[in-house]
């Protein structure tokens, strides 16, 4: 295992949950592609309990297999606004909204304090704001993982396309979500652009 990283649990069974509200059948189709231990230790832990990285890795990868990365880019995208009304991120999310404003941005800016309700061991995530309808998320001493699982890093892709969705109340102008990419140095970024409205 790769030492102390690891996810929430909650997340990964919120997930797990929204695979069938996606697609009928998806859920059995996904857990058949896992290993049956991952799979039983993800069902059973406590929703506040944190899952190694390796499984939530897993939990992706089959999602990637069953679905092509671009559904699964889709189906997490979708997943966006279950993730933010659940009892993880509900508070934080409500709070951003007050102190920032329901737009991408102001909902890209509470990442960095969520980050630790979700991930441990992966990284230090930094926001930064580049103009109107563009933005970064800088990821510092990510874990090795972050560059041997590609379909790992593709997700966000679907991550932050969603919370492009969500900040402006519904799937809208196609967000654009890149990736950059320096295992050398190991960090990652997450650039994002969206239309802005005015």
């Amino acid at each position: 295992m790769g030492g102390d990283a690891g996810v929430r649990a909650g997340t990964a069974q919120d997930t797990l949950a929204f695979l069938d509200r996606h697609s009928a059948g998806l859920c059995a189709r996904v857990e058949a592609r896992m290993d049956g231990e991952v799979l039983a230790r993800m069902k059973a832990a406590g929703r506040t309990g944190w899952l190694p990285i390796e499984d939530d890795v897993q939990f992706v990868d089959a999602i990637v297999a069953e679905c092509g990365e671009a559904g699964a880019i889709e189906l997490i995208r979708a997943s966006v606004n279950a993730h933010f009304a659940g009892a993880l991120l509900a508070s934080l999310v409500k709070g951003a909204q007050r102190i920032f404003g329901m737009s991408p941005a102001g909902l890209m800016k509470m990442v960095p304090r969520a980050w630790p309700m979700v991930y441990r061991g992966f990284g230090q995530p930094r926001f930064e704001l580049e103009g109107a309808g563009h933005a970064w998320l800088h990821v510092e001493g990510a874990h090795p993982l972050a560059f041997t699982a590609p379909g790992y890093l593709a997700s966000w892709r679907g991550m932050f396309a969603g919370i492009v969705d969500v900040g402006t109340r519904g799937p809208g102008a196609e967000p654009r979500v890149e990736l950059h990419v320096d295992a050398a140095q190991a960090r990652f970024s997450i650039e994002t652009r969206w239309s802005v409205e005015g």
